[in-house]
């Protein structure tokens, strides 16, 4: 059964394709929205497989709509129902990712034809995106983004020790660690990495993006591991844009076998992307009142975005301090989201070797690392993940 959304400022227009689209098999139509706010709206907080746009809904333009909708709903197919029925309108749909033109006044074999091949092409988009497509055996990299509730939680120190320690711990496998801090950018810092490129120079050339040219903009620790990082000048953060993210993770995926993202402790359309196209978001909190309102605007945040549903981030709770006023236990009760059933004890002078040198290899704290490694392992590992359980044990 596809879904179908309408966008239509024309009642009686839409109350007519309604019908007719009622007398074909294995479609239904599940929301009629009269601007283009709401229907993207709905298309992002809504199971959607095909929606069809009336070129006079307003106030953006359906090919804007359309354009927006590729590139955060890829497996979705967009139709622009014309009056006109002009050839520019076709290429113009074309050209914004959209799937065909129905013109009117309606003709039940055209919107027959149209909605068929609509509906194949989404059948075979999402068996591209679920990887089972017959290119499935190329690589398809997991990201694991790691967000602070707020900063100063860890989250950049759990995303750069995680990446080190699987670089070490499974040298044959392509690890990558990315820095979308874009408002402080402290993985460079953490790692002691000078850099004059970042994601920032392969954002600007998002039209004419290769891997090579991503590999271009990447530094190398002195423990191997690759890394992409954020710009060191706040006028760069302006060009990487949500659809140059898409397109770098896309070609991240083809390359790498684990993708780690610090994705910072604010809700930025960088965040936000990385957030919606994460295999495994991981929210870092410390036990306390602040700290847990902070996810909830931030998980709130996400959920009016149309990115993530709360119940599909995982807290996991660090700098847990058995003598706190507020125990670490009455984390899962104030949040929808899983929490990890591993915590993070206070450990602030095993880790002074890591800051003193800016390197997490300089942590000799076995305990450590062997939380590092049980975090890992259940982030990185399930039916379709890459990392073998010796390398995680």
């Amino acid at each position: 059964m596809k879904r179908i959304a309408l966008g239509f400022a024309d009642r009686a227009m839409a109350t007519e394709l309604s019908a007719i689209l009622a007398e074909i098999e294995q479609v239904e139509v599940v929301g009629v929205l009269t601007s283009s706010a709401e229907l993207v709206d709905h298309c992002l907080r809504q199971e959607t497989d095909i929606v069809l746009i009336h070129d006079g809904l307003g106030p953006d333009s359906a090919t804007s709509v359309i354009r927006d909708l590729s590139f955060r709903r890829p497996g979705m197919a967009s139709l622009i129902v014309s009056s006109t029925g002009e050839t520019q309108t076709v290429v113009d749909t074309m050209e914004a990712g959209g799937r065909g033109v129905l013109t009117y006044p309606f003709v039940f074999e055209q919107i027959l034809s149209r909605i068929a091949n609509a509906s194949a092409w989404v059948d075979q988009m999402g068996a591209v995106l679920a990887g089972r497509a017959a290119g499935a055996g190329v690589r398809r990299g997991k990201v694991v983004a790691f967000a602070g509730a707020k900063g100063g939680v860890g989250a950049t120190t759990f995303a750069a020790h995680l990446a080190v320690d699987l670089h070490q711990e499974w040298p044959t496998a392509k690890t990558i660690l990315v820095d979308l801090d874009l408002e402080k950018g402290d993985v460079s810092a953490m790692l002691d990495v000078r850099h004059t490129v970042s994601i920032a120079d392969v954002a600007k050339i998002a039209g004419d993006m290769t891997i090579d040219r991503i590999q271009d903009a990447t530094v190398v620790h002195d423990s191997g591991l690759t890394m992409l990082l954020a710009p060191q000048d706040v006028r760069e953060v302006d060009f990487i844009s949500p659809e140059a993210l898409r397109s770098v993770f896309n070609h991240l995926r083809r390359e790498y076998d684990v993708i780690i993202v610090d994705a910072g402790a604010h809700a930025t359309p960088a965040q936000a992307t990385v957030v919606e196209l994460a295999d495994e978001v991981i929210a870092v909190v410390t036990a306390d009142v602040l700290c847990l309102r902070s996810l909830h605007r931030l998980t709130t945040a996400w959920e009016s975005l149309g990115v993530r549903k709360e119940h599909d981030v995982r807290v996991l709770v660090n700098k847990v301090d058995k003598s706190d006023l507020f125990p670490s236990s009455a984390v899962p009760k104030l949040t929808r989201a899983p929490v990890f059933t591993t915590e993070v004890p206070q450990m602030a002078r095993y880790l002074e070797p890591a800051v003193t040198n800016r390197d997490p290899r300089a942590v000799t704290e076995k305990q450590w690392w062997t939380l590092i490694r049980e975090i890992g392992r259940q982030v990185t590992t399930g039916p379709d993940a890459p990392l073998p359980a010796a390398a995680a044990g």
